[in-house]
């Protein structure tokens, strides 16, 4: 049997190793980490958000997702992101569905056009 002797680390913590911390980035002013993520465990995970817009869909069949589980409703969620090497956009993902990538201007066009029909729906 060989004898294993666990050693003390930085974090104080025996036989466990702190990973070391990644360079901050400079966070855009919307982020809501705003330090620069430095806790991320991989730079590819040093992105900003504004965080989580949520829509419950009312016109969408509620789901029951396991067996005798609670039927929840599906979501349209969108936020603000800017990975590390790309330019802002805004991630747009529905319940069961990747996310899909909007720049800008395209979020623009999209708002745009869903305000519009929403009027036209409002028209007696």
């Amino acid at each position: 049997m060989s004898d294993v002797s666990a050693s003390a680390t930085s974090d104080g913590q025996s036989g466990q190793e702190t990973p070391p911390r990644l360079p901050p980035i400079a966070c855009a002013p919307w982020c809501r980490d705003g330090s620069g993520h430095t806790n991320a465990q991989h730079p590819d995970d040093q992105y900003c958000d504004t965080g989580y817009l949520v829509v419950e869909l009312q016109r969408q069949p509620p789901e029951q997702i396991s067996e005798g589980g609670a039927f929840h409703r599906h979501e349209t969620t969108i936020a603000l992101e800017r990975d590390p090497f790309c330019e802002p956009h805004v991630s747009w993902y529905m319940t069961g569905a990747s996310a899909g990538r909007l720049t800008i201007a395209e979020a623009r066009q999209v708002g745009t056009h869903l305000v519009h029909l929403a009027d036209i729906a409002d028209q007696p």
